[in-house]
């Protein structure tokens, strides 16, 4: 009589090659879930067009493609236009000031979306958090894929007046 033959290496390779294409669905099912949708940013912007305070000071940083440093703002709005505008501790000069405000935030990842839905544009990764009060941008994150093209801005606060 010949010895059994153990095939239990082969159900265990089996399990892990199982959990190896779960994990990877679920990696790639999750980042889909969190991409930034045009209706959210409709819904986020629509909600701070209603919530959002008129007068405020909103300081946030930006980061773009592989920098290690990070530029750092702080906006003074009254009546939703910007007034005064610190970038990296000097004054930006007063013809540059509304492109700085919350709703210049949203002009340009509302741009964004629209650039990379065009055909032939490299796919991306975009992400964004909003508050659920009034609907100010919290982080906001595009990443090119294939490229080291990136930005990251990341609001530190939005303090009303």
């Amino acid at each position: 009589m010949s010895p059994r033959k153990n095939n239990n290496w082969k159900w265990f390779f089996a399990i892990v090659v199982a959990l190896s294409i779960f994990v990877a669905v679920s990696l790639i099912w999750w980042n889909l879930r969190l991409q930034l949708k045009p209706e959210q940013l409709e819904a986020a912007r629509a909600l701070w067009d209603t919530n959002g305070p008129a007068d405020y000071v909103l300081v946030y940083t930006t980061r773009k493609n592989e920098e290690t440093t990070t530029d750092h703002y702080v906006v003074k709005v009254r009546q939703k236009k910007a007034y005064e505008v610190i970038v990296n501790g000097l004054p930006e000069p007063t013809d540059r000031l509304e492109y700085q405000s919350m709703d210049a935030l949203f002009n340009y990842v509302e741009r964004f979306l629209e650039l990379d839905s065009e055909k032939g544009k490299p796919r991306t990764y975009t992400r964004a958090i909003f508050d659920e009060k009034n609907g100010a941008i919290l982080s906001y994150v595009r990443r090119v894929m294939g490229t080291s093209e990136r930005l990251e801005i990341n609001v530190k606060a939005l303090d009303v007046k």
